[in-house]
């Protein structure tokens, strides 16, 4: 069906003057996920409201927090990359390189438009983290956030060996977009106080629906495991020997799990979770340049137990006071994704003041790792000007 021409490009001059329909402007304004690099029509979507949503075979979802709301934008095909885009785009580029990660992410994007949108979502968000006067990014977080969901839907329903590192890529950015989002409200539409803990299982959710991708990725490379769970311990391995011998606090919380948990099952999965909290702050610690993103921050809430998530949706108290070991997992990655910066001291906050006195004397070891950390990310950001 032909439309009529507009104001804007593609247009034919001769037909604008006589008001004539024109065939340059035959193009559907429905998205593809062939289609260019584009903002839904007439949407301009605001965070901490209700949005587009859909689940995975496996159950966990990937959710948009975001609602549709009239806006005077362009229809998709007139606009392929507005120059408000552009700074997004600039923005992104100019951390990759600060923190020595390449441009694949940005590069699979041009071939796969929804991971475009998924970078340049959680990029309008970083730069608002940086001029929150600028409440306009987060309508375009929102919108790329829309459109990324609207565009991977067919390939999650097909995920084959052309699209599946693109998925797994889209997968990824959406949950540091889950994770971003609570701690940038829109100052006009925030309807609710947020609870960190709330916020956290819900990035959680998301998260988890990365491991249906990756599954699916494994069968396509014919993996016959999964390379990053790492292997199951008992207590006399080497390994968790050194874990206990290196980190104090590790056989405490051991003791405590045996102590509070009367249930088989719920001690296994939270031994399980706490394991691997510390293993992979070893892995951090000890050979930074193996995983020097955030992957195994990430992969923690993808392996942990459902008994487990189970567990801190019910607030059982020792399920929290993990979690609040956790914080120390992301702060050692708050150098490769900004919201790390934010989010673990909050979250301990958060946690503290659910357990209630009882248990503080158990949160002085992560308190005191994150706020050492922070203390050495401020000294050496001041290293220019002052000698720590």
């Amino acid at each position: 069906m032909l439309v009529q021409c507009d104001e804007q490009q593609p247009t034919c001059g001769l037909c604008k003057k006589i008001k004539k329909m024109c065939s340059l402007a035959e193009k559907s304004t429905t998205s593809k996920p062939s289609d260019g690099f584009t903002l839904p029509n007439n949407a301009s979507p605001a965070f901490g409201q209700e949005g587009l949503s859909f689940r995975t075979w496996h159950g966990e979802g990937f959710k948009s927090s975001c609602v549709s709301i009239p806006a005077p934008l362009s229809p998709p095909h007139l606009q392929p990359l507005p120059i408000a885009d552009l700074e997004l785009l600039y923005k992104q580029m100019r951390h990759n390189q600060a923190i020595g990660r390449d441009g694949d992410d940005i590069q699979i994007g041009f071939a796969f438009p929804y991971v475009l949108h998924s970078i340049l979502s959680l990029s309008a968000l970083q730069l608002f983290s940086e001029q929150p006067s600028r409440t306009e990014l987060l309508d375009r977080a929102c919108a790329h956030q829309n459109s990324a969901l609207a565009l991977v839907r067919p390939h999650l329903l097909d995920i084959n060996k052309c699209n599946v590192e693109a998925v797994v890529k889209f997968s990824a950015i959406t949950s540091v977009v889950a994770l971003a989002q609570p701690l940038y409200q829109h100052p006009y539409r925030v309807s609710r106080r947020n609870d960190p803990i709330d916020d956290m299982l819900i990035s959680f959710h998301m998260t988890r629906g990365i491991r249906t991708v990756l599954e699916r990725q494994w069968q396509i490379e014919q993996v016959e495991f999964d390379p990053d769970a790492g292997p199951a311990l008992d207590d006399e391995d080497p390994w968790q020997q050194d874990l206990m011998s290196r980190y104090p606090p590790y056989p405490v919380l051991r003791d405590l799990i045996n102590i509070h948990c009367t249930i088989k099952q719920d001690i296994l999965v939270c031994l399980d979770a706490t394991r691997k909290i510390f293993s992979f702050i070893t892995l951090l610690e000890e050979y930074p340049n193996l995983h020097p993103d955030a992957r195994l921050v990430q992969i923690w809430p993808i392996e942990i137990k459902k008994r487990f998530l189970d567990m801190l949706i019910a607030r059982k108290p020792i399920a929290l006071l993990i979690l609040g070991y956790y914080s120390v997992l992301m702060r050692l990655r708050s150098d490769t994704i900004w919201p790390f910066h934010e989010w673990p001291s909050k979250l301990l906050q958060r946690v503290e003041e659910v357990l209630g006195h009882e248990w503080l004397e158990y949160l002085e070891w992560p308190k005191s790792r994150v706020l050492d950390l922070i203390d050495e990310e401020e000294c050496v950001s001041k290293t220019s000007v002052l000698s720590c």
